[in-house]
Parts: C-alpha cells; structure tokens; sequence
C-alpha cells in the first residue's frame, strides 16, 4: 500500500527540489500543489494520507478536507495563523532524508501498513550479555552488527544499557528515537513506519536509532514493555538480524530478553575477577536450565590463559587483547578479522 502525501507549497522551486527527491521513495504517492484554490479543491474532492504544507498556502484547515495527516514545512521566518498554530512543525530546511523520516513516524500512527520492507519476513535476535562490567560486550556487538551487515543481510541494533557508549560509532543525527517508539507501543502503531521514520542507517545494511533520551525512560520500561518494544521491531519484517546490547544487571527484564531471543551470547572477559563472576553466573541452575540451551561464550580480551569454568555452555570463539586509539576503526577492522568468525555460527 501506498502513503497518499500531498504536497503543497508556493515556492516553485522548493516544491520542485523536495518532490524530486522524495519521489525516490517507492511507497510515496505524491500529488503536488502551487495554488491553495486547487489544493483546497483537491482535499475535498480525494483521500489523502498525509498533507506536507508551507504555511503561506494553506490557512490550516478547510470544510470538507479529507486528509488524516498534517504536517507543516515551517521556517522560522513564517508567519503562523492562530488555526496552524497547533499543527505539527517540521523543518523545512534540512535534509529531505530527514523530512522522509517525519513523514514515515507521523503516519506511523494511522496503524495502516506501507509496502516494501528491508529485511525478510523472519528476523533472528541474538542477544549479548556479560555479568562482568568492562567485559568489552558493546564492542563485540557493534563488530557483530557490522559483520552481518558486511554479509549482505539487514541488521538493526538496539542498545538497552543504562548508561551507553555505543555512540562514539553509532552518531545520532537525528534528534527522536526509542523513547519516541516505547510511547508508540499498544497503541495501534504502525511498527514498519515508525521504525522507518526513526532509524538510521550505518555501512547501507547497519540500521540503529537514537538511546533512550534519560535513563529514567530505559528504567521505567517493564520486561513485558521491552519484550513488546523488540518484538515490535522483530515483526516489522525490516531486519533479517537483531542484536540487542544488554544491561549488565540480571533481573526480570533480563530474563524476557533471554525468552525472546534466539541466540544469547555470553561475553567474558580473560581474567580472574571476571573468572570467579563468571564461575558464579553459570551455576545459577535457574538461568542456565532455562536459557542455557541457547547461550554461547566469547572471551574477550583473551591473554591465552585458559579460564577454570566448569559450564556446559559452548565457547564458540576468542578475542584477543588490543590497543587502539580509535576505538570505531577497531570496531571496524575487528569485524572483518577472523577472531569474529564465530559471528557465522549465530547467523546460522
């Protein structure tokens, strides 16, 4: 199905510059307006699923408009009628990416499905957790993320950390993310445009969206929310991978993250501290009788030393201990070194 976008503007070359751009995207239906008479005429007479105005050619609203959506192309030279005055803004003078963006999240809300996804219809989570702080987890996720996309399949990565430091490779340019998708949930959201109106994209197959705007929003998410959060983006049908970087905590959330997920993959870190705080997660009977099934172990920062852990859970690979000054060139040569070959066993 098709985003009816009407687009109205008296800016002739603005109109022009935006259209040519977003008639790129194959799942919008656009229909373009110069002369307020005509667009008036237009929204009375068809459907319309969204309405992309400047300010000067529609007064707001008319009698008998059949447009479920309005967005306003706003600059701050405009001037804004009392009846626009509600409507939401949207900056006209940014990147049309970032326009498409806005209009994909706003239509998110009607609840109707658009057409084309990125991904295949069956998306794989695979979850990376470490008791063990500084076990270096987010880096073995990012090099993961990139490994699979670098394969040729789709991947989006999700960051539940309280405090994350996924952004030094990962840059936000975009200013609404997974705070905005969690006040989305049961609410007749549109997964697929949401997501698609929030992400960003990394390497053409690494998607990813903004952290969490405070920790209190991460905090205050239930593990039946987060379970609904990731499964709304596993059933968007855009991704064929998952990877979700885990909190260091284990508590109820951690636990429906482990339920939902595919493949759980457990990093440690090569010393003995971390040792003796591995030895205790995997004689926790609870956690492995029910998850360990799925689990598989990664030491990083890998001295040779071999660890004393008694566990039947897998090791399925090794990463050896590295000096980097550029912590997003490691990430990025990592991925296509052959210590992260084990990212091929959870592709499987």
């Amino acid at each position: 199905m098709s985003i009816r976008l009407a687009i109205a503007s008296d800016d002739s070359d603005y109109l022009q510059r935006l259209s040519y751009k977003l008639q790129d995207f194959e799942e919008l239906q656009l229909s373009l307006f110069e002369d307020t008479e005509k667009l008036k005429e237009a929204l009375t007479s068809k459907r319309f699923d969204i309405l992309l105005f400047t300010p000067s050619i529609y007064p707001g609203e008319c009698v008998g408009e059949k447009v479920s959506i309005k967005l306003m192309l706003y600059d701050e030279d405009d001037d804004v009628t009392e009846r626009q005055e509600g409507i939401r803004r949207v900056r006209r003078y940014q990147r049309i990416s970032y326009i498409y963006n806005e209009l994909l999240e706003a239509y998110s809300v009607l609840g109707k499905p658009i057409s084309g996804g990125l991904g295949k219809s069956v998306t794989k989570l695979i979850s990376f957790y470490s008791p063990v702080g500084g076990s270096g987890k987010t880096t073995l996720a990012l090099a993961a993320a990139t490994r699979i996309a670098r394969e040729g399949r789709s991947v989006f990565y999700v960051n539940l950390e309280d405090m994350p430091s996924d952004e030094f490779y990962l840059p936000n340019a975009y200013e609404r993310g997974m705070t905005d998708l969690i006040h989305g949930l049961g609410n007749n959201m549109n997964a697929e445009a949401k997501l698609r109106g929030l992400m960003q994209c990394k390497n053409e197959r690494l998607y990813y969206t903004k952290h969490f705007d405070s920790p209190n929003d991460l905090k205050e998410l239930s593990a039946e929310e987060t379970s609904q959060l990731l499964n709304s983006i596993t059933s968007s049908a855009l991704f064929d991978y998952v990877i979700v970087d885990m909190s260091t905590r284990y508590d109820d959330k951690t636990s429906k993250i482990f339920e939902i997920s595919d493949e759980i993959v457990v990093v440690e870190r090569g010393d003995e501290i971390s040792e003796a705080k591995m030895a205790s997660f995997y004689s926790q009977l609870f956690i492995t009788s029910e998850y360990g099934h799925k689990m598989k172990r990664v030491v990083n920062f890998n001295t040779g030393k071999t660890l004393n852990i008694a566990t039947d859970v897998e090791k399925i690979g090794e990463v050896y201990m590295t000096q980097v000054a550029d912590p997003g060139a490691f990430i990025d040569q990592l991925a296509g070194n052959q210590q992260m070959a084990f990212v091929s066993r959870l592709m499987q």
